[in-house]
């Protein structure tokens, strides 16, 4: 027959395996919750196709006014990560072009979404507003292959 001490111990100890276990699964779980954010990336050309450097990219969250705001580097390129989910337009732009605005779109758990401007000369005041709707989305603005250029997913 067992002591009531060796008894105890062994409840201890199974007790502490258990917070153990609890404490992995937590610390598991949120690790996993800081990877569910979203990414955007691109690239702003002038009409020539030659990149735009210093271009103002703003990103703004259609449901709760949050913005992100960057610049594209010396080659053009922009990024903005650890983007909540959710429903955004975004706009870039630079003096002597026009705002170039995309409107409504939606960014996804762990979706790293590419979107390239192309800005037209002219002024800020004048805004370039593009508008792409599912069903446009699923017509008019995919390739050949039925993907969408303007937004699509990368690895």
């Amino acid at each position: 027959m067992q002591s009531r001490g060796c008894y105890s111990v062994k409840v201890l100890v199974l007790a502490l395996i258990g917070l153990a276990l609890c404490i992995t699964l937590c610390l598991t779980a949120a690790g996993q919750a800081g990877n569910a954010a979203a990414a955007l990336n691109g690239t702003v050309r002038d009409p020539s196709g030659a990149v735009v450097p210093g271009a103002t990219i703003t990103l703004v969250n259609s449901r709760t006014g949050f913005m992100q705001v960057t610049e594209s580097n010396s080659t053009g390129n922009y990024s903005i990560l650890n983007i909540a989910p959710g429903t955004y337009t975004i706009s870039a732009s630079k003096p002597g072009f026009s705002i170039e605005q995309l409107s409504e779109f939606d960014l996804a758990v762990n979706q790293t979404a590419t979107i390239n401007f192309d800005l037209k000369l002219g002024t800020t005041e004048s805004t370039i507003a593009v508008s792409i709707s599912e069903a446009d989305a699923g017509s008019a603005a995919t390739d050949a292959t039925g993907s969408k250029p303007w937004l699509r997913r990368v690895a």
